[in-house]
């Protein structure tokens, strides 16, 4: 089973977009599983869309992969204590994208920017098979997050193609 983890900006709240659907017929289907980080929740919280409720139901019935705390960034009961290894890898997930380390995007005040590193850390920290997403920052590197990290970056509809022409990668068991 493929596992898939969903960035904020894929929440399918409205059920409107085709590609989104698709997924989630494909995980009803036993195919794949829809995955969300902690760093999603995160997101939402400071949610005033007029979808703000209905993008925070959908995503609590999406299991939860936690990641590495982050102060200022992280709820306590949702997040590890980083090890040593940690702080080096969640810095040069941030340069792939970003090209400034994950202390310096947060001295900007560029907190979204820090949450979406730590929604990729998360993934590639628990070895999902593909990232989905809509962020452009991702979508440029995606090519140098497959070969650095094993992990696919991609939007819904590259996914749904890439899952139904068989996936040239070996499907990850669930944690």
């Amino acid at each position: 089973m493929y596992t898939v983890t969903l960035d904020t900006n894929c929440i399918n709240s409205k059920r409107k977009d085709d590609a989104l659907n698709c997924l989630e017929d494909l995980e009803r289907q036993g195919i794949l599983e829809l995955r969300k980080t902690d760093a999603l929740d995160i997101d939402l919280m400071s949610d005033t869309g007029i979808d703000a409720e209905r993008r925070c139901q959908r995503s609590a019935t999406l299991p939860e992969d936690m990641g590495v705390f982050i102060l200022d960034q992280s709820r306590l009961d949702h997040a590890r204590l980083a090890g040593d290894t940690d702080g080096p890898n969640l810095n040069h997930v941030a340069i792939l994208p970003f090209q400034r380390p994950l202390r310096l995007l947060g001295e900007n005040g560029e907190n979204q920017s820090v949450r979406d590193v730590m929604h990729l850390y998360t993934h590639i920290m628990h070895g999902r098979d593909y990232f989905v997403t809509r962020e452009r920052a991702f979508l440029r590197k995606r090519e140098d997050v497959l070969e650095e990290y094993g992990t696919r970056v991609g939007t819904p509809e590259e996914c749904v193609e890439f899952i139904q022409a068989g996936g040239a990668i070996e499907p990850q068991s669930p944690t």
